[in-house]
């Protein structure tokens, strides 16, 4: 991370160094590595035309990207003392979440020599100036480390909250993706990787099947598109490639809070098709990708779920126009998104509840966590995520929650079987006109 200390000597010049014997320093650490052509620039203004203690003092520190001119953080206070002064510039810094830590040096803890070091510094504007003193300070280029597996896998593992789905944007780094599905295999949820929306139809399935994930947790979406910014103010500004990860991480969080009395989330819909429009700025389809019916079933074998642009009686709408997982099968209702995310929820769910319920006396778990298990299933049921299967005797679900045979001291054994709901992919029509 960032981690610089500032120096203001006694004769009023600032430069970047040791605080020990300063005047005044600041001492810092920034959670995020800014990387190369960045400054830091100090401010002081005065309150009062001759100020004698901190509080009469203001510091803004401004980092600027030298390169396009942008400013990245702003933190202005004054330099009080008093740890109970909220508009403090230690009280500030505190307040903007982005420093590890931020400690002021005070010279020989004296206002008398830290106020004279400032106002002899080219960067104090006094009061009624026109607050255009400044020092600009060169920070030190600041790369992150190189990425690191183990890291990032323990880091998503370790996390409080089990995250519902993890996106990945680009495949051109096998390395992430490998680590992070060492992650959805460890907390069994769903992994949605975004292709580059600039490929080629032919690179994109090609790449898709160079993957070769098969397994239901992992879904590819592709957007070959162009839109403009978000902030774009200009109706004829650039169009860029759209990527559309976030917006799909974000319908299915709109759709994930809609829940029923018991807390079960409308997961049986999928966030595909006419419900579910993506409604970015300007998007416009790519001129040289045409979806013909030989591309869209290429597509559709590669298992790529494409965002494009589809004419409905309602109007037409951008939408995910499939809902394939990777998942190699031709009748396993795991194929399906929805289905795969109702069977990774439910298994989690019931995985939480054994969990809750163990190191207790066996008949205690078998009654409790038993009773708890057909209690979710029964709720999973009356919000549509499970249906009645052949198979399950027109049941929606069966277990049994037994010691098990070889230890039955010291371990259970659980059998769960359920339907999910699935998700119309195409439609036979048998149209018949008769007399």
């Amino acid at each position: 991370m960032t981690a610089v200390a500032v120096n203001l000597n006694s004769s009023g010049q600032i430069s970047l160094g040791n605080t020990e014997g300063a005047a005044f320093g600041i001492d810092y650490d920034l959670y995020n590595y800014l990387g190369s052509e960045v400054a830091l620039k100090i401010q002081f203004f005065g309150k009062v035309a001759n100020p004698t203690k901190g509080s009469q003092i203001v510091c803004r520190l401004t980092w600027i990207d030298t390169l396009a001119g942008d400013e990245i953080y702003q933190v202005q206070g004054n330099l009080s003392w008093n740890e109970e002064d909220n508009s403090s510039l230690w009280n500030v810094a505190g307040a903007k979440n982005i420093f590890k830590s931020f400690e002021l040096v005070y010279g020989n803890n004296s206002y008398s020599n830290m106020i004279a070091a400032i106002l002899l510094s080219d960067a104090y504007n006094s009061v009624n100036s026109l607050g255009r003193n400044s020092i600009q300070l060169v920070l030190i280029e600041d790369q992150p480390p190189g990425f690191d597996a183990d890291t990032l896998y323990k880091t998503l593992i370790s996390l409080d909250q089990r995250p519902s789905d993890i996106g990945l944007n680009g495949l051109d780094y096998l390395e992430v993706y490998s680590a992070l599905y060492r992650v959805i295999d460890n907390l069994n949820i769903p992994l949605i990787v975004e292709l580059d929306p600039t490929l080629d139809q032919d690179v994109a399935i090609s790449l898709a099947q160079s993957l070769d994930a098969q397994d239901h947790r992992v879904q590819l979406i592709w957007s070959p598109n162009t839109c403009r910014p978000r902030d774009a103010s200009s109706l004829r500004g650039r169009q860029k490639p759209c990527y559309v990860l976030g917006h799909y991480l974000g319908l299915k969080a709109l759709r994930n809070v809609k829940t029923t009395a018991q807390s079960i989330p409308m997961i049986a819909d999928p966030v595909a098709g006419e419900p579910y429009p993506f409604k970015l700025k300007a998007m416009t389809p790519r001129d040289d990708v045409i979806f013909d019916e030989e591309t869209i079933e290429a597509l559709a074998e590669a298992k790529i779920n494409v965002v494009r642009r589809i004419n409905y009686d309602t109007g037409i709408q951008f939408v995910m126009s499939d809902v394939l997982t990777q998942y190699v099968s031709e009748t396993s209702a795991l194929r399906v998104v929805n289905a795969a995310e109702i069977a990774c929820y439910t298994t989690n769910r019931v995985t939480e509840i054994l969990k809750r319920h163990m190191l207790k006396k066996t008949t205690s778990f078998l009654e409790d966590a038993g009773r708890d298990i057909t209690k979710f299933l029964n709720a999973c049921y009356s919000a549509g995520l499970i249906v009645d299967a052949e198979d399950l005797g027109y049941q929606p679900y069966q277990f049994s929650l037994v010691p098990d045979e070889s230890k039955p001291f010291e371990r259970v054994r659980l059998y769960l079987a359920r339907r999910p709901e699935g998700a119309v992919r195409s439609v036979i029509f048998d149209d018949v006109i008769t007399k």
